[in-house]
């Protein structure tokens, strides 16, 4: 049984980012003798140990591993549509979502580097060639300033929620989401100079109400982006 927890350092991901959400990943439980965890994920607010299906990662890998239809398919590949499913990557336009009218700023679509150094990202995580969403933190912003975007989304009571972040600065402040005033997801601080994938499955059927919420932080230092965004059937 110790064995199943020794660290290994030749793991080959096939440059996809670590998949809390994979079909093959051990749960918070897997052999405890006593009912406590014998996993913590060093990412707040995940899963691990779903045995529904494959995630999109999974799916990645095994285009990538196997070269599926003769090439390798870009790792940044969305998972299919399903009933209900919704997909962003702001390439056309801002996908439905509405400038919250009670906060102090808006959200910006853009392609490229962000105007100012050392902060935000350089280029869309779709393509690199395509827009993202973002949010301006340079003057006149002021720190602790709140931007808000919104969408109605369905759910199917099988849904995932995934989507990328960057959040590279050294004053950035917070970026949080909540799924009709719950709270799914929160980070703060400088995350480096990088996408990074977060995927949760979501609770509960029907209509909801998905918000993206950036925060500024103490100077200019704080483009927090996002891209990317799906609800799927997992």
């Amino acid at each position: 049984m110790e064995g199943n927890f020794q660290k290994s350092s030749s793991v080959n991901s096939l440059g996809t980012t670590y998949d809390y959400g994979s079909i093959m990943h051990y749960g918070a439980r897997y052999f405890s003798k006593n009912g406590q965890p014998t996993i913590v994920p060093k990412q707040a607010g995940v899963t691990i140990g779903q045995r529904s299906g494959l995630s999109p990662t999974d799916i990645m890998q095994m285009k990538l591993l196997y070269e599926c239809n003769g090439s390798q398919p870009n790792p940044s590949t969305l998972p299919p549509p399903s009933p209900g499913s919704f997909r962003c990557n702001f390439d056309e336009d801002i996908c439905g979502f509405e400038q919250n009218q009670g906060d102090d700023f808006d959200w910006t679509r853009r392609r490229g580097p962000t105007p100012s150094r050392r902060t935000g990202p350089n280029s869309d995580k779709t393509s690199g060639q395509g827009y993202y969403t973002y949010i301006e933190t340079s003057y006149p912003r002021r720190q602790g300033e709140v931007a808000k975007i919104s969408r109605t989304v369905t759910l199917s009571g099988a849904s995932c929620l995934m989507f990328y972040y960057h959040m590279y600065g050294s004053t950035m402040g917070r970026l949080r989401v909540t799924l009709s005033d719950i709270e799914i997801f929160m980070r703060s601080g400088d995350q480096g100079n990088q996408w990074l994938m977060f995927q949760q499955r979501l609770e509960g059927t029907g209509t909801r109400v998905l918000t993206f919420e950036g925060t500024r932080g103490s100077s200019y230092r704080g483009d927090a982006a996002i891209d990317d965004i799906v609800i799927y059937d997992c």
